[in-house]
This record gives C-alpha cells, sequence and structure tokens, in this order.
C-alpha cells in the first residue's frame, strides 16, 4: 500500500526565478513548489527549496524517488548542486502542520465577537497584563495573533454579568442613624 509523501529538499544552488520556472516545470508531475530556502527562520541565500509530493510505499523509497528526480531535474537545467537538506513527512502530517503553524490575524472586532462581548469589555481586556501582545499597530488599529488570543481565551476566569456593587451608605429609606 502506497502512502503519500511530502518531502523537502534544499539544495546549494542560489534561488532565482529561471530556476523556479524551470524546475517546476520538469517536476510538474511532483506537484513542485520551489522557493529560496529559510534556515532557523532566515533566508538562506545559497539554497534553493523544492518541495515535492509523491507517492511510495516506505519512506525510503519516497526519499530515493524525490533525490532522482530533483537531481536529474537539475542535470537536465545545467545546475548541479548538492542535496544539502531533505525532510520527510506523510502528506497528511504536512497537512496538519500547515494547519496548526497558519498565522490568523485578529483585530478588536474579531477578538469581541470570538468572545461574544461588547467593544468597551474588550477595550478592557486587551489591556491587561496577562492579554497577549498585538502583532502589530496599524492605522486601523492593533492585530493580534488569533491563536495566541484563542490560547488567552481557554484560560481567562470569565464570570458573566455584571460584578455586584458594594454599597457603602443608607439605603433607600433608611435612616442613617439606624
Amino acid at each position: 500500500m502506497n502512502t503519500t509523501w511530502n518531502i523537502r529538499i534544499d539544495v546549494s544552488l542560489e534561488y532565482t526565478e529561471r530556476i523556479d520556472l524551470d524546475l517546476r516545470a520538469r517536476l510538474a508531475d511532483y506537484e513542485a513548489v520551489i522557493a529560496a530556502a529559510y534556515v532557523a527562520g532566515k533566508p538562506a541565500p545559497d539554497r534553493t527549496s523544492i518541495q515535492l509530493t509523491l507517492s511510495a510505499p516506505t519512506i525510503t523509497d519516497a526519499q530515493a524517488a524525490a533525490t532522482s528526480a530533483v537531481t536529474t531535474a537539475l542535470a537536465e537545467v545545467g545546475q548541479p548542486a548538492e542535496l544539502v537538506r531533505m525532510d520527510t513527512m506523510p502528506d497528511e502530517d504536512f497537512t496538519t502542520e500547515i494547519d496548526d503553524t497558519a498565522l490568523s490575524l485578529a483585530g478588536t472586532r474579531e477578538i469581541s465577537e470570538m468572545l461574544n462581548v461588547g467593544k468597551a469589555r474588550t477595550a478592557q481586556l486587551i489591556e491587561r497584563p496577562d492579554f497577549p501582545r498585538p502583532l502589530a499597530y496599524l492605522s486601523a488599529g492593533r492585530i493580534w495573533n488569533l491563536n495566541e488570543v484563542r490560547a488567552w481565551a481557554e484560560t481567562w476566569d470569565r464570570r458573566p454579568g455584571r460584578p455586584r456593587a458594594r454599597f457603602r451608605g443608607p439605603r433607600v429609606g433608611e435612616d442613617e442613624s439606624s
């Protein structure tokens, strides 16, 4: 039984638009995505990242097929390059990982709707020291990472209704001396 695999291969070749077009054309059967490579979240200017999707019975077979496809495509475009990194995972794990790391943004309106509170209460909540910090301050207002706000909301000790007022004086109709 075959599994669909998602494989990222980084090669020692500077990314250019021409390399992107040439490799995508030769690797079209693998739903190839070609991009500038990043290592630890920072651009790696001397690397190109090649993402492939393919079907194979084992991880070893998938890696062998991907390596062969990439080295053949590189040779065909006259750009032999060394493979410097390979990450392989089942496609469903890859999809889950992408979904988990996708950045969703929220402004105060989205936060109000998510927490089911009004504008005034939202304004109070976003000023709390335990509320997530905004990602950016835009002319339209502040924006937050929605996943961080959701995580905060799970720990929020929400108490419905208004707090009871503490009465410090005599009640209506009561004498102050009693």
